[in-house]
């Protein structure tokens, strides 16, 4: 551990094994690029760590495009008073989920603005079922507003796809990314509202609407902004995804726990998508002028 800290800076004796192998790839990238290492996890962290970078809100080294870049600084300057962004975290540490989203999600945006056909084949590939016909729009770190008239949560969306589909009917997908960490386990307060939307959707059980009155986990909380949605914007369709690295299966107790509280014919509200699984779609699909970014998204996060 000594001499895997002179090379590729110091690491966390906390991380699980998937966590220690992805904290040591993102320093290990890091130390490759020669970037400084920075202070962490936040911003008036005093320990540094392997996977901090050093100045990242003005070099835009946590991200794979300069448009993405500019696209995050954007983001921040016109935060709304709702939205929970957390600028350090997405700036400088590498290990997190939210920097993740945005290169992995962002570039989707720009293909769909670059060429439509491309994305509506890459999103048809990703979610057969669905049946999509074009994708509308993607939306990153996405809060309804005003958020009494949803479940009045400052849970965000990480991303959000709206799509149309060969009916011609409106579908919505939520997803959650997950790099490292687990689906949250703290509990929602005033679960008023979320009861409301639990009872007003039909999807649970009786068991799932007692639980949300009186706990509900950020599984649960993703998943009624979902239907919350769907039904105040009256969309056909409605998914909730959880993506992250199939060594990181935490979410699937959780998502487990969901299921169990949902009444049989909408089970498949909610759905584990391994991050492994859906980059490799997208390469299959996306053409040769995207590759570099995708290609070295994959060296990122999944070369382990």
């Amino acid at each position: 551990m000594i001499e895997t800290e002179t090379l590729l800076g110091p690491q966390s004796k906390s991380d699980n094994k998937f966590a220690t192998q992805a904290r040591l790839l993102q320093s290990s990238y890091r130390a490759k690029k020669g970037w400084a290492i920075g202070y962490g996890p936040n911003k008036t962290s005093k320990t540094k760590y392997g996977n901090m970078i050093h100045n990242g809100e003005s070099n835009g080294f946590n991200f794979l495009l300069p448009e993405t870049f500019a696209y995050a600084k954007s983001r921040i300057k016109n935060k709304t008073k709702v939205e929970t962004i957390d600028e350090y975290r997405l700036f400088c540490n590498m290990l997190s989920s939210m920097p993740m989203c945005f290169n992995l999600f962002h570039p989707l945006m720009l293909l769909k603005d670059k060429n439509p056909t491309a994305i509506n084949s890459i999103f048809r590939e990703l979610f057969p079922l669905l049946k999509i016909a074009y994708i509308d729009h993607i939306k990153l770190e996405f809060i309804p507003e005003p958020i009494t008239n949803y479940t009045n949560d400052k849970s965000a969306f990480d991303a959000f796809v709206q799509y149309t589909d060969t009916s011609d009917s409106k579908g919505i997908i939520a997803i959650e990314t997950k790099y490292v960490e687990p689906l949250g386990q703290n509990i929602g307060s005033n679960n008023t509202l979320k009861e409301t939307v639990a009872i007003k959707s039909g999807l649970f059980t009786n068991d799932g609407i007692k639980y949300i009155a009186g706990d509900c986990n950020q599984a649960y909380r993703n998943l009624l902004l979902t239907e919350a949605y769907r039904m105040v914007n009256l969309y056909d369709q409605s998914h909730s995804i959880i993506l992250s690295p199939s060594e990181n299966n935490s979410s699937l107790s959780e998502i487990n726990h969901v299921k169990q509280n949902l009444k049989d014919v909408y089970k498949n509200k909610i759905a584990f998508y391994p991050l492994e699984d859906f980059v490799n779609t997208i390469r299959e699909v996306i053409p040769e002028t995207e590759y570099h970014w995708i290609n070295e998204f994959q060296i990122r996060y999944l070369d382990l």
